[in-house]
């Protein structure tokens, strides 16, 4: 998790790819040195090969981790090691709804009737990413939230 920190990791503006780490926790006291540590890392993008590649990057820095800290504390046996695991905890799929589509015309509309100023299309979240993906009609896939749940602890 440090060397996730220290990493400086590079997102493009576009296609918009970006990533957080939401939570992270461990240990059972604040002045104990934890027996076990995890995060959770929230990857989303406009584009899949630019998520694919974030995840990828993000993915990668475990083992290097893991290894810096086994040796800086010259942890030579399984017993003494730290490890780690993950675990995908979500993968949602979204959609796009077209500029031309019905229900954005009306926005629109309604928008410009009160006076709402210029309107910006563009990507965002919503809870309604499965029913947006799965109206192929209107839709396309184009989007994509991935959510990683990193898990640090002793190796027994």
């Amino acid at each position: 998790m440090k060397r996730i920190a220290r990493q400086l990791l590079r997102t493009p503006a576009e296609p918009k790819t970006t990533f957080t780490v939401g939570t992270v926790g461990g240990g059972t006291s604040v002045n104990t040195i934890a027996g076990d540590a995890k995060m959770q890392i929230d990857m989303r993008s406009n584009d899949m090969a630019s998520l694919l590649a974030l995840e990828k990057q993000v993915l990668d820095t475990l083992p290097a981790a893991v290894a810096e800290e086994n040796a800086r504390w010259g942890a030579d046996t399984p017993s003494k090691q730290v490890g780690f695991t993950t675990k995908l905890i979500g993968d949602r799929p979204a959609g796009e709804t077209t500029p031309s589509a019905r229900i954005v015309q009306a926005a629109l509309a309604s928008l410009a009737a009160f006076g709402g100023g210029a309107p910006l299309l563009s990507g965002s979240s919503t809870d309604a990413n499965v029913p947006v993906a799965r109206d192929s009609g209107h839709h396309r896939w184009w989007r994509r939230r991935v959510a990683w749940l990193a898990h640090a602890g002793r190796m027994v």
